[in-house]
């Protein structure tokens, strides 16, 4: 789930008020942190609505419902890294990144050659 907030939203009790029922919280903005002590279920990507980053994550969305060989690569690597690292969330992040950076690049192609818009 990726949602997007107005400017006007874009603050730590917004964001909560709109996701907390998903689980612990961690909303970095700017310079701002907010947490929730909640165990986490999930991890939710908040994005200006509009931005760059929330299309970037729209389209990577889009391209793994519609390529079963890329969501196979990320699904893999993902359990994978995980298994690797699943006591330190940052490398694990750094882990697949080139992954996703590789799917990334494949899911451009593939929006221009679609017309696809988010």
């Amino acid at each position: 789930m990726s949602p997007s907030l107005k400017d006007s939203e874009s603050n730590c009790a917004a964001v909560t008020i709109h996701i907390a029922t998903f689980g612990r919280l961690r909303i970095v903005r700017g310079t701002s942190t907010c947490t929730s002590d909640r165990p986490r279920d999930v991890h939710v990507h908040v994005c200006p609505g509009g931005s760059t980053w929330e299309r970037v994550h729209i389209l990577f969305r889009d391209y793994l419902r519609a390529n079963p060989a890329a969501r196979n690569v990320y699904a893999d690597t993902k359990r994978e890294e995980s298994r690797i690292w699943m006591d330190d969330g940052w490398a694990y992040t750094d882990a697949k990144s080139d992954v996703i950076l590789d799917i990334l690049e494949e899911a451009e192609l593939w929006a221009l050659s679609i017309h696809w818009n988010p």
